[in-house]
C-alpha cells in the first residue's frame, strides 16, 4: 500500500473505533502491520520563494542603475561593472557553500542571482566591445553556463531557466533557418538532477515544478524541432508524445495526492483530449504522407531524418509503457496510451489512401470511446472530476460535430438539452453513491 493511502488509513482508524466499526485491537494491528509514518521535515516555502525573489529583485535593480549611467562610463568602467553581479554572486555562491549549504533559501537565490549576472556579463561585454553575434549563441551560451550551478549546489530554479532558454534558443535557431536537434540531448544534462529529486521526494514542489517545466518545454520543443520534411509527420510525433507523458506518470507518479503533483498526467491526458478533438476535423488529414514529401530548396535531403528518429523513439517508449500498464490493468492509462497506436494507424491510411476519412471516423470513434472510458471510471470510483471531464470530453465532440454538420437548430437545442441533463444525473448518481460508502 502507498504511503498517501496509509495516511489516509491512519485518520481513518478513531472515527472507525468512536463508532464501533472496528474493534481497537484490530485498529492497534493494522498500525503494527503497516508500521509508522516516515514523517518528512518541514520546510519553510514562504522563507524560499522569498529568498528568491529577493536574489532576483536585486539583480534588476543592480542592472537597472547600471543602464541609468552606462553612457557616461568609460570601456574599463563598464567592464568592471558588467563582471560585478558575476562576481558578488559568485561569492554568495561560495558563502552558501561554506556556511548555508543545507539552506534551500540560500541555494537558489545565490545560483539565481549568478545565473542573472552571466546574462547581463555576457550582454554588457558584447555591447562594450562590439563582438559579433547573435540571439541564439546568446541564449545557448547562457544556459549552458547555468549548468554547473544546478549540481554543484543542487539547486533547482536554475534547471528550470536552463531548459526555457534551451527551449528559446531552439526556437530562434529554428527560425533562422538553422537546426535545434541539438536540442535533445542538451535537455537530457538535466536528467540526473531530476532523477536525485525524484528520489529523494518524488512529490515534493522540487520534481513537481521540474515535471511542470519539462512537460511544456517538451510539448514546445518538439513541434520546433521538426523539420515538417513529411507532411503531417506531427500527428503520430505528438499522440506519441502525450501517451509517453500519460504512460510515464502512471508507472512512476500515480500515488500523487493531488493533480497539481502529477504534471506529466494533466500535460498528457490534456494533450491527448484537445488533440484528438482536433483530428476528427478533415484539415489535419490533408496532404500528408510520403507522396506529398516537401523537396524545396529550405528541405536539406536528409532533413527528416531526425523526425522518423523521434518518431520512432516516442512511439517505442509508447508501446514499452502500454505494455507495462496492461500486465498492470491500469485501464485509464490504457485509454489515454491507445492513441500513439491511433495517430500511427490514422497516419498510415491517410497516407496511403490519399483520403481523410479513415483517420477522421478513427478519432471521431476513439474520443467517443476514451469519453465513455473517462465517465465510467468516474463513476465507479466516484470521482466527481473525473466524471465531469469525461462529460466534458464528449460534449466537445458533440458540439464539434454539430458545428461541423448541417443540423438544424431544434436538433441542436434538443442535443444540448439531453447533455446538461446528463450532466446533472450523472453527478448526482456519483454523490449518492459516494455516500452510500
Amino acid at each position: 500500500m502507498s504511503s498517501r493511502h496509509i495516511q489516509w488509513l491512519y485518520g481513518e482508524l478513531p472515527g472507525l473505533v468512536i463508532r464501533g466499526v472496528l474493534p481497537a485491537d484490530c485498529a492497534e494491528r493494522l498500525r503494527e502491520h503497516y508500521g509508522a509514518m516516515e514523517r518528512q521535515p518541514k520546510r519553510n516555502y514562504a522563507l524560499i520563494v522569498c529568498g528568491v525573489l529577493g536574489a532576483a529583485l536585486i539583480g534588476m535593480g543592480v542592472l537597472l542603475l547600471f543602464a541609468h549611467n552606462w553612457e557616461q562610463l568609460s570601456r574599463p568602467a563598464r567592464t568592471v561593472l558588467a563582471f560585478l553581479p558575476l562576481l558578488v554572486g559568485q561569492a554568495l555562491v561560495a558563502w552558501t557553500l561554506l556556511r548555508r549549504r543545507a539552506s534551500i533559501a540560500w541555494r537558489e537565490g545565490s545560483t539565481l542571482f549568478v545565473v542573472a549576472g552571466i546574462g547581463a556579463a555576457i550582454a554588457l561585454i558584447g555591447q562594450t566591445y562590439h563582438i559579433p553575434g547573435d540571439l541564439g549563441a546568446f541564449l545557448l551560451t547562457w544556459s549552458l553556463l547555468a549548468v554547473p550551478l544546478v549540481y554543484l549546489l543542487d539547486a533547482t530554479l536554475p534547471g528550470l531557466l536552463y531548459w526555457v532558454g534551451l527551449t528559446c534558443w531552439a526556437g530562434y535557431a529554428q527560425g533562422e533557418g538553422g537546426q535545434a536537434v541539438l536540442f535533445w540531448p542538451l535537455a537530457a544534462v538535466m536528467a540526473p538532477h531530476c532523477w536525485k529529486a525524484a528520489k529523494t521526494d518524488p512529490y515534493g514542489p522540487r520534481i513537481v515544478l521540474l515535471g511542470w517545466a519539462f512537460a511544456f518545454c517538451l510539448c514546445v520543443a518538439t513541434g520546433i524541432t521538426l523539420e515538417k520534411a513529411m507532411p503531417g509527420l506531427w500527428i503520430p510525433v505528438y499522440c506519441a508524445l502525450f501517451a509517453t507523458l500519460c504512460l510515464l506518470d502512471g508507472y512512476a507518479f500515480a500515488d500523487a495526492p493531488s493533480l497539481w503533483r502529477r504534471p506529466l498526467h494533466v500535460v498528457g491526458r490534456g494533450g491527448i483530449t484537445v488533440l484528438a478533438l482536433l483530428l476528427t476535423f478533415s484539415w489535419p488529414w490533408e496532404r500528408v504522407g510520403w507522396s506529398h514529401y516537401r523537396t524545396s530548396a529550405r528541405f536539406h535531403e536528409w532533413a527528416a531524418v531526425h523526425d522518423y528518429v523521434l518518431a520512432i523513439g516516442l512511439l517505442g517508449a509508447t508501446a514499452f509503457l502500454l505494455v507495462h500498464a496492461m500486465r498492470g490493468q491500469r485501464r485509464g492509462d490504457i485509454a489515454f496510451g491507445v492513441a500513439g497506436v491511433a495517430g500511427v494507424l490514422g497516419y498510415a491510411a491517410v497516407s496511403a489512401s490519399e483520403s481523410e476519412a479513415f483517420g477522421v471516423a478513427l478519432f471521431n470513434l476513439y474520443l467517443l470511446g476514451l469519453s465513455v472510458s473517462v465517465i465510467l471510471d468516474g463513476i465507479r470510483n466516484s470521482w466527481l472530476l473525473t466524471l465531469n471531464g469525461g462529460l466534458l470530453m464528449i460534449s466537445a465532440l458533440i458540439v464539434a460535430r454539430f458545428f461541423d454538420a448541417d443540423l438544424p437548430f431544434t436538433l441542436r437545442g434538443i442535443a444540448f438539452i439531453v447533455l446538461g441533463v446528463g450532466f446533472l444525473g450523472a453527478n448526482l448518481l456519483v454523490r449518492r453513491m459516494g455516500d452510500a460508502r
